[in-house]
C-alpha cells in the first residue's frame, strides 16, 4: 500500500514531459534579460570574475553555478535546460513527498500538476522568461528550488526535533540569502515561525547550528571575491540584491510602482478585496450545495465550472495576499487547538508564500514575476481547499467528497483556461533563433521580426568580424554578443537600467573609453515602461553617449530603419574608426 502512494506520480511524470514538449525551446526571450545569464556564465567560464568584470545586481551563486555546468558539460544553452529540468524534476517529487505526508496522493499530485501546468512552462505575456526553464533570472528559481527544500526541512526539524534538519535548512538559508532579497525574507520568516513551533529544548540546540550553517555560504563567496577584489568591493558583491538595494532609487520609478499595485492604490486594493469576496463566496455556497442530495450537488457543480470557464483567470492571483493571511489564521489556530502535527508543513508553507507573496503589494498575480513569487501561495490554497476544508467541514454535515470534487473542477477549468492563453503565444513561436544547442523558438516574422532580424544580424557578424572582435549592443541585447561569441570589453551589459536605477552615465561612458569596443550595435528597443522612450534622449540613458558613438564610429550596416528614433524597428551597426 505504501507504493500505491506514490503511483499517483505516474500522471505527474506524463504531464512534465507533455509540457515540457509542448513548450520546448520556446522559453527564452531573445532580447530581454534571458541573454544575460547565458552570458555572464560563459564570461565567468572564461575566466572573467562577477560584479568586477561583469555587471550584475543579483546575488552570485546561480552565475557561478551556470558557469561550473558551462565548464563541465559545455557552453550551450541546452546545458542550463537540462539542469533546469533536472532541478525542477527533484522540485516536484519533494513537494510530491511532503504534502504525501499530510494529505492524500490525489491532493499531492494536483498541487504538482498545477505547478508544472501553470507555473513551470507557461508564459502569459509578450515577454519569455517568467518560466522554470529559462527565467529572467536564475536566482529567481533557483532560489525558490533552495527556499522550498528549506521550509521542508524546518517542518522535519519541528516534527522529529533532530537538530541535523536543523542545520540543513540554515545551509539553504544561507544559499537562499545570494539569489534574491524577497525569497530571503520569507524563507527568514518562515524559519522564524519554525523556531516559534519547536520546543524550548529544540531550539536550544537547532537554533544555533541553523544560523552556523546558514552563513558558510556567504562566507565562502566572500573568500572567493577577496582573492580578486578588494574587501569593500567583495562585501558588495556577497551582498548582491541587497546592496543594490540600498543604494538605488529603482522602487520609486514607474515600472516598480505598477508591480506593487501602488500606480492606483485603491483600484487595486477593491480588486483585491472584491476577488477575496468572490472566492470566499464560491467556497462557502460549494461547501452549502455539498450538504444536499449528490444529485443536486453535482448539477450545480457543472453548471458553476461552465460559469467559469468565462473568468478572467488570468487575474486568479488577486486574492491570494488575503486567502494566505485566512489560511495562516485558520492553521495555527487548528494547530494550537489540536495539537496535530501535520499541520506543522502546511502552516510554515504558509507563512512562506505570504511574506513572498508580498514583492507584488496590491498587485497580486500568477503572471509576469507571479511565476515565482505567488506559486507557493496557490499550492497553500489547493491544500486548503482540497484536504483541510472539507475534512474541517464535515462536523457541519459537508459532504466532503462532493466539496472537494467541486474544489479541483473549479481548478482544473482554471488550470485549462490558463493553458489556453500560453498556446495563443506558444503556437506562433516557430521560428528559430541560433542554432545546435543554442537554438531558441521565437515568434514568426510575421507576429515580431526580432527574431529575424537577430538572425540576420548574426550572419552579418560571422561573415564580416574577426572571432576575436569585441562588441556592445545598446541599449540591451546582450544575446548577440553570447550567440556571436563576441565579448563585451565593458562591464555593462545592458543600460536600460541605467536610468531607473540612478547610474551616472558618466562611468557607462568611460568603460565604453576604456574598452573601445571594434563594433557596437543599436538594437531598437521601446523603453516607455521605464518613463523613457528611446536611448540617447534623456539624461543617464544614452544623452552622453550617443554622441560619443557618433563621433568615434561609422556605420557600415543597417537592416530596416534608423533604430532608436521611431516606432519603426531597425538594428544598424557601426564600426569603430
Amino acid at each position: 500500500m505504501k507504493g500505491a502512494r506514490h503511483l499517483a506520480l505516474i500522471p505527474v511524470a506524463a504531464v512534465f514531459c507533455a509540457m515540457a514538449a509542448w513548450s520546448w525551446r520556446k522559453w527564452p526571450d531573445i532580447t530581454v534579460d534571458f541573454g544575460e545569464q547565458l552570458y555572464a556564465a560563459w564570461r565567468i567560464c572564461q575566466g572573467k570574475v562577477l560584479y568586477r568584470d561583469i555587471g550584475y545586481i543579483i546575488g552570485p551563486l546561480s552565475q557561478y553555478y551556470n558557469a561550473l555546468l558551462f565548464r563541465l558539460f559545455g557552453v550551450s544553452l541546452t546545458t542550463l535546460i537540462v539542469s533546469n529540468l533536472c532541478i525542477l524534476g527533484v522540485l516536484i517529487i519533494v513537494i510530491y513527498r511532503l504534502f504525501l505526508r499530510v494529505s492524500d496522493a490525489v491532493t499531492a499530485a494536483a498541487i504538482c500538476i498545477v505547478i508544472l501546468t501553470v507555473f513551470s512552462f507557461s508564459q502569459y505575456v509578450g515577454i519569455g522568461n517568467y518560466n522554470y526553464i529559462c527565467p529572467y533570472c536564475h536566482e529567481a528559481f533557483h532560489g525558490l528550488a533552495l527556499a522550498i527544500f528549506h521550509v521542508g526541512m524546518l517542518s522535519t526539524w519541528v516534527r522529529t526535533r533532530k537538530t541535523g534538519w536543523a542545520a540543513a535548512a540554515g545551509f539553504c538559508c544561507g544559499l537562499v540569502f545570494l539569489t534574491k532579497p524577497e525569497l530571503f525574507i520569507a524563507a527568514l520568516a518562515c524559519a522564524a515561525a519554525a523556531f516559534l513551533l519547536a520546543g524550548s529544548a529544540a531550539r536550544a540546540k537547532g537554533v544555533p547550528c541553523f544560523c552556523l550553517l546558514a552563513v558558510i555560504p556567504a562566507a565562502v563567496f566572500f573568500l572567493y571575491f577577496q582573492r580578486v577584489m578588494p574587501g569593500r568591493d567583495a562585501l558588495r558583491a556577497v551582498l548582491g540584491s541587497w546592496s543594490a538595494l540600498a543604494t538605488t532609487p529603482a522602487a520609486k520609478g514607474d515600472f516598480y510602482k505598477w508591480e506593487l499595485g501602488l500606480d492606483e492604490p485603491f483600484r487595486n486594493a477593491l480588486l483585491m478585496a472584491g476577488h477575496f469576496a468572490g472566492a470566499a463566496a464560491v467556497v462557502a455556497v460549494c461547501a452549502f450545495i455539498s450538504r444536499e442530495r449528490r444529485f443536486l450537488a453535482g448539477a450545480f457543480f457543472a453548471a458553476l465550472a461552465g460559469a467559469a470557464w468565462y473568468f478572467d483567470w488570468g487575474e486568479c492571483g488577486r486574492s491570494l495576499p488575503p486567502v494566505l493571511a485566512a489560511i495562516c489564521l485558520a492553521l495555527a489556530y487548528r494547530r494550537r487547538a489540536s495539537g496535530r502535527e501535520d499541520l506543522t508543513l502546511p502552516l510554515l508553507w504558509s507563512v512562506f508564500a505570504l511574506f513572498l507573496m508580498a514583492k507584488m503589494g496590491l498587485h497580486a498575480r500568477v503572471w509576469h514575476y507571479g511565476f515565482c513569487l505567488a506559486m507557493p501561495a496557490a499550492v497553500s490554497a489547493l491544500y486548503f481547499a482540497g484536504w483541510f476544508l472539507p475534512r474541517e467541514l464535515r462536523s457541519y454535515g459537508v459532504d466532503a467528497p462532493a466539496f472537494r470534487v467541486a474544489m479541483f473542477l473549479l481548478v482544473a477549468v482554471g488550470v485549462a483556461r490558463l493553458l489556453r492563453m500560453s498556446n495563443e503565444f506558444y503556437r506562433v513561436k516557430t521560428y528559430a533563433v541560433g542554432s545546435g544547442g543554442d537554438r531558441i523558438m521565437s515568434f514568426t516574422p510575421r507576429v515580431d521580426g526580432k527574431g529575424l532580424a537577430m538572425n540576420r544580424t548574426l550572419d552579418w557578424l560571422n561573415r564580416n568580424t574577426p572571432a576575436g572582435a569585441t562588441l556592445c549592443v545598446l541599449p540591451e541585447g546582450i544575446m548577440l554578443n553570447y550567440l556571436s561569441r563576441r565579448p563585451n570589453p565593458t562591464r555593462y551589459t545592458t543600460l536600460v537600467m541605467l536610468a531607473t536605477q540612478n547610474y551616472p552615465e558618466s562611468e557607462a561612458l568611460d568603460a565604453f573609453e576604456k574598452g573601445n569596443p571594434d563594433y557596437i550595435i543599436l538594437f531598437h528597443k521601446d523603453t516607455s515602461e521605464w518613463g523613457i522612450r528611446f536611448f540617447g534622449q534623456a539624461k543617464n540613458f544614452g544623452l552622453l553617449t550617443m554622441p560619443w558613438i557618433n563621433r568615434n564610429y561609422r556605420p557600415v550596416w543597417l537592416l530596416g530603419h534608423e533604430p532608436l528614433q521611431t516606432a519603426r524597428f531597425g538594428v544598424k551597426i557601426l564600426k569603430r574608426m
